[in-house]
């Protein structure tokens, strides 16, 4: 039986053998009908590339990203392509849509592709099971995940609420408004911040939920929410992200409440963005370049054939000009 090469699905699809490459690998933007066309002909011919990754010299590794824009002003993914880089290996960075069927597709692309070796992902869509299902078995982990088994980096996450509680605390705040997902596959995570709030007697705790989209209405809902709480004398604010802690800025400025003189604001994300807010933000941080660095390890032991053991990793508090005793 003939083996069904690249130049059968170009000429099946009507196209170049270039463009049947990027339609797989994702290196160049290809029109939807063209790509649709190139499927098909791979569907219908039943071509798979050679699977044999050590015979081709793979050295490429695949990043899945939730949005493409904020990976970029991520510095984490700055850390995991520079050690991706010192160790002879290639990023290809892969957003994923919120269809299902789309993300399956792009796995399983990925996993034909001749050059990946390796898959990392930091996507929040997706689960373990769902990479052992699409991947064809490529060596593949998961970027800080709670109670994942494709994780080899643990964060203790509750040690994150715990010292913004405990700087909030020793400012003499007594409640403090937390804002988090509405959903999240990061469950465990999640439920580990909720935790850390209810336990924490010290402090009375309260959760607002970010809105659903940019438009007016859910903006307002949420300010309505702000406006209730601060009433109730709450004066601190912990934000899941540097937007999260954006929509206490912004609110705090329509409300002529100056911060930290009227409202103070911790944020709990790794982002160059919180240096950029004025006042500049204080952060919790887990250490990024420590964890990168031990993810993109754990990542190229896999796909050598090696195996490395979890490792867990603890937050440091980052003082900045956010935070202030409560005014009055």
């Amino acid at each position: 039986m003939k083996k069904i090469t690249m130049n059968d699905v170009a000429r099946e699809a009507g196209c170049s053998k270039a463009t049947v490459s990027y339609c797989i690998t994702h290196n160049r933007p290809i029109g939807e009908e063209t790509s649709r066309r190139v499927r098909a002909a791979i569907e219908k011919l039943g071509y798979r590339p050679d699977s044999d990754r050590r015979s081709l010299g793979k050295k490429n590794i695949a990043i899945l990203v939730n949005d493409l824009f904020r990976s970029f002003l991520n510095p984490v993914i700055k850390y995991i392509t520079e050690e991706i880089s010192e160790r002879g290996y290639i990023t290809q960075i892969y957003p994923l849509q919120s269809d299902i069927n789309r993300v399956s597709e792009l796995i399983r692309n990925i996993g034909n592709t001749r050059n990946i070796a390796g898959i990392l992902c930091m996507a929040s869509a997706l689960e373990s099971v769902d990479i052992f299902k699409w991947s064809h078995g490529i060596p593949s982990i998961i970027f800080i995940r709670d109670g994942c088994m494709l994780s080899p980096v643990q964060f203790d996450y509750r040690h994150c609420v715990r010292l913004a509680l405990e700087h909030f605390a020793q400012l003499g705040h007594r409640k403090v408004l937390f804002i988090t997902e509405r959903e999240t596959t990061e469950r465990l995570s999640v439920q580990a911040y909720f935790t850390e709030l209810k336990e924490n007697r010290r402090i009375e705790s309260r959760i607002l939920l970010p809105p659903k989209d940019s438009e007016q209405r859910d903006i307002d809902e949420l300010y309505a929410a702000f406006d209730t709480a601060y009433a109730e004398g709450f004066r601190a604010v912990i934000g899941l992200n540097a937007f999260y802690s954006s929509l206490a800025y912004r609110w705090a400025t329509r409300r002529k409440h100056p911060i930290p003189e009227g409202l103070s604001v911790i944020c709990l994300e790794n982002t160059d963005l919180a240096d950029w807010f004025i006042p500049r933000l204080t952060k919790i941080l887990a250490p990024a370049e420590e964890i990168a660095a031990y993810t993109v390890e754990t990542l190229i032991a896999k796909i050598e054939n090696q195996t490395l053991p979890p490792k867990k990793f603890q937050p440091y508090f980052i003082p900045g000009e956010s935070t202030a005793p409560p005014r009055g």
